[in-house]
């Protein structure tokens, strides 16, 4: 059969941007590429809505510090605010303002709709250079 229609976004926010407390979620002030209705994004928000059933990838990478202190900084992928499996990645920060990319790609299943953040795991995560990318598949 014919290949599905093209459904897929990719979003950056190259600027910095502090999550400051776990559980915050990184915002995305750029939509790069939206292609199909089954994605979608508000420029400058956090919440990306995957609106029909289906199987999506979702690709992401950021670089990441702690401004304050040293320790661990680290990123997950929520679905409805619920951890995805596989898609946490932390570092550890042994030097204040090292830097280090933490990235990850996961399937996701979704039934009906589902809303997907890129969440903070620590607390004084500073993000630069960040980008999502989600895709439908089927």
């Amino acid at each position: 059969g014919a290949a599905p229609a093209l459904n897929a976004l990719y979003a950056t926010n190259v600027g910095s941007q502090t999550l400051a407390t776990t559980g915050d979620d990184a915002s995305f002030d750029t939509n790069q590429v939206e292609e199909g209705t089954a994605i979608t994004h508000t420029t400058s928000t956090a919440t990306f809505t995957l609106g029909e059933t289906g199987i999506y990838r979702v690709s992401y990478s950021v670089v990441a510090t702690n401004t304050s202190s040293t320790g661990t900084v680290g990123v997950e992928l929520e679905n409805n605010s619920t951890p995805v499996p596989g898609s946490e990645s932390q570092a550890t920060i042994s030097t204040t303002n090292d830097l280090a990319t933490l990235a990850a790609s996961v399937l996701v299943n979704v039934t009906g709709t589902a809303t997907i953040t890129l969440t903070s795991t620590e607390n004084n995560v500073t993000l630069t250079e960040a980008g999502i990318v989600i895709q439908k598949l089927n």
